[in-house]
């Protein structure tokens, strides 16, 4: 099996073939984002500032005339760590992996 590497700042993801992920019933998932080796995944608090504001972004959207947009998706909880995330969310009309793999 090939893998593929891709760098994203300090966040190194490894993309390998696999199986498609069964969708929920109920739309909820737990995503966990880790760095490899428990490497921390936030240089400084401007990163980790980043990304609270991109999941924020998930929630609160407004289009070109500051109109209020219905958010992506719903969080339950969360828990950011120097080297990992844990998000409980809910997505809503697009699945929850179509709408990241456009934003990233």
């Amino acid at each position: 099996m090939q893998k593929k590497y891709i760098l994203l700042q300090s966040l190194i993801l490894i993309a390998m073939a696999r199986l498609a992920r069964r969708q929920s019933g109920t739309g909820i998932y737990h995503v966990m984002l880790r760095g490899i080796n428990r490497q921390n995944i936030f240089e400084d608090d401007e990163d980790f500032q980043r990304m609270v504001g991109s999941l924020y972004a998930f929630c609160l959207r407004f289009d070109e005339e500051g109109n209020r947009l219905p958010a992506l998706c719903s969080f339950y909880a969360y828990c950011i760590m120097s080297n990992h995330v844990h998000l409980l969310l809910q997505e809503k009309e697009e699945s929850i992996g179509q709408k990241i793999s456009k934003r990233v």
